[in-house]
């Protein structure tokens, strides 16, 4: 029977810690991915989202945020708003104050249920309508005398 030399040993412990090591920093563990979540920033920022979680980073999918106007507060999508970014939402660990998941009697995780189901009824109106043959209205004819 052959022994294990200490260098396969080392090898076999540095593999080991790469290895947790990626789990815990690509969010495996203690991030829920389906769940929405607040995120607190330290500008003040409060965005709302599905939450994942990077070496360094937390990464927000399904992105809201809350805008004032005329009206009050409105929960909108951030990829909506006048300089239209792209998704997912990036932020740097040490920009985060405190994040928190929501729970699915908050106001915004129903606001944002709302709004899905509400898209969702729209898309199936515009594909059942595009289904839909069009009937041309008939001609008229004229008759010359």
């Amino acid at each position: 029977m052959e022994k294990i030399t200490k260098s396969e040993i080392i090898f076999i412990i540095a593999l080991a810690v790469l290895i947790i090591g990626y789990i815990v920093f690509r969010g495996g563990l203690g991030v829920e991915k389906d769940n929405y979540a607040a995120v607190y920033l330290s500008s003040g920022d409060i965005y709302f989202g599905k939450l994942s979680s990077g070496f360094g980073w937390f990464k927000l999918v399904d992105v809201y945020l809350l805008q004032r106007d005329e009206k009050g507060l409105n929960l909108s999508r951030f990829k909506d708003v006048v300089w239209q970014p792209a998704e997912p939402l990036n932020i740097r660990k040490d920009k985060v104050i405190f994040w928190t998941y929501l729970s699915e009697t908050s106001p915004v995780v129903k606001a944002v249920k709302e709004r899905l189901a509400a898209e969702i009824s729209a898309n199936e109106i515009q594909k059942q309508q595009a289904q839909q043959p069009q009937v041309q209205p008939p001609q008229a004819t004229t008759t010359q005398p």
